[in-house]
């Protein structure tokens, strides 16, 4: 399939060769080349290849590969996630409790302290489930960000990480995209999320609920991204060290997009 599009392709950028070839060839780059063209044409473009890996891709896989994905469940999605939400907490309460020195510390009492604010959140996002486009389903690569994009010397872009491949919700990986790019480099503004939706609203191969539905469901993306590490932190199944982002990331995020929520609540309203 590499051979055809644009996927994991082995690329030379002008430092040479940044690459390594590992588990039967899979190619993971360490360094990637930056796109000379503005970041809303890398955004398009970004968007055109979305669309492949959505529809085009997904019907050129073969019938048992299809199946085969079918049956790939979501690790750690907000169901599995919020039920386990008083645990999550007691867990970290227990941890400030033994008083152990701890890098993460400050980050941890960080959390706990909004734990409830996101519980909420994440109460009310879980109300999108029953939405016709929530239930859209294809193959989808589940970490699209920026990071996971280069480009050659003609400026093509390139997709890399298959790790989390599922079948799954359009919408998680689309909208962490649209998160992920909106944000990317930048200052958290409402301009640069609109800018961002509106090259997907356009170019997308799906129609897509509105500028404010979406920012619900890129809220139910970031919030099940927060309750996915800290489930996984709490279970002994994943690292310390992602605590720090969340701090640092995440909950700003969330913030963020709350409070954009709430703004676009009250236009509508005036």
């Amino acid at each position: 399939m590499s051979n055809k599009y644009n996927l994991e392709k082995f690329v030379q950028n002008d430092y040479g060769n940044y690459t390594t070839n590992i588990n039967k060839n899979v190619i993971r780059v360490t360094e990637y080349i930056k796109p000379q063209k503005k970041s809303k044409k890398m955004m398009l473009k970004s968007v055109q290849l979305l669309n492949l890996i959505h529809k085009e891709f997904w019907n050129k896989v073969s019938k048992t590969d299809q199946k085969k994905l079918r049956k790939l469940e979501v690790p750690y999605n907000l169901n599995y996630t919020f039920k386990r939400r008083k645990k999550i907490k007691l867990y970290f309460e227990k941890v400030l409790r033994k008083k152990i020195r701890n890098t993460h510390t400050k980050n941890i009492k960080k959390i706990i302290s909004k734990f409830d604010f996101l519980l909420d959140c994440a109460k009310k996002a879980k109300n999108l489930e029953n939405k016709n486009f929530f239930n859209k389903k294809t193959f989808t690569h589940n970490d699209f960000h920026p990071n996971n994009l280069i480009f050659d010397k003609k400026n093509n872009i390139i997709l890399f990480d298959f790790d989390n491949i599922q079948y799954s919700q359009n919408f998680r990986c689309l909208y962490f995209f649209l998160l992920r790019f909106a944000f990317h480099k930048k200052k958290l503004n409402r301009k640069n999320f609109k800018i961002a939706f509106k090259i997907i609203e356009k170019n997308y191969y799906l129609k897509i609920p509105n500028f404010a539905k979406s920012i619900e469901y890129t809220l139910f993306v970031e919030l099940e991204k927060i309750l996915k590490i800290l489930c996984r932190v709490s279970e002994r199944n994943g690292l310390d060290i992602f605590i720090k982002k969340i701090i640092d990331v995440h909950l700003p995020n969330v913030l963020f997009l709350e409070n954009l929520r709430k703004n676009e609540i009250q236009k509508s309203f005036k």
